[in-house]
C-alpha cells in the first residue's frame, strides 16, 4: 500500500481539498493500492477544516478525509512514499524539517511542469476555495496518471 500525503501551511483548505478529490480519483478509477491523507505544516491543536471548505467538499460530492487538522510529523513523513506541498517554499521548509523527506516532497502544480503555487484561497469565500479545487484538480488527474 503506497500512501500520499497532500501537505499545506494549516491543513484546514487546499490539502484537504486535494485529498479527498485524489481519494474520489482513486476511488472512480477502481485503485486500491493507495491511501490518501492531507496534513499541515503550522496546525493550531483542536482547529477543525474551514466552513467553506466543507461546503466546496459537499457541493462537489466528496467526502472529507478528516474532521480536524492533523499536523506534518516525522512517523507521517518517514511512512509516506509521496509529499504532496502546495508551494515550493513550504517544500523547502518539510525538507529542511524532515530530511526523510528529500526525493519524495514536491509541489502539486510541478506534475504540469509549472512552478505556480497553489493559493491559499480568501477566508469567508466559497467561491474562492472552489476555485482552488478547480485549479488543482487538471495536476491531481496528471498526478494520478503518475503513480497509477
Amino acid at each position: 500500500m503506497r500512501l500520499i500525503v497532500f501537505v499545506c501551511s494549516s491543513n484546514r483548505s487546499r490539502s484537504p481539498l486535494a485529498a479527498s478529490y485524489f481519494s474520489w480519483l482513486i476511488q472512480s478509477r477502481g485503485i486500491s493500492d493507495i491511501t490518501v491523507s492531507s496534513a499541515g505544516l503550522s496546525v493550531r491543536h483542536g482547529t477543525t477544516l474551514s466552513h467553506e471548505t466543507r461546503q466546496v467538499l459537499t457541493s462537489n460530492g466528496l467526502t472529507a478525509l478528516a474532521v480536524g487538522t492533523v499536523p506534518l510529523l516525522p512517523k507521517l513523513v518517514r511512512t509516506a512514499d509521496l509529499l504532496i506541498c502546495m508551494t515550493s517554499h513550504q517544500q523547502e521548509q518539510i525538507e529542511a524539517k524532515f530530511p526523510s523527506a528529500r526525493g519524495k516532497c514536491r509541489p502539486l502544480m510541478s506534475v504540469l511542469e509549472s512552478s505556480r503555487p497553489v493559493i491559499e484561497p480568501d477566508k469567508g469565500s466559497v467561491a474562492s476555495h472552489q476555485h482552488c479545487l478547480d485549479e488543482m484538480k487538471p495536476a491531481l488527474e496528471a498526478l494520478l496518471d503518475l503513480v497509477e
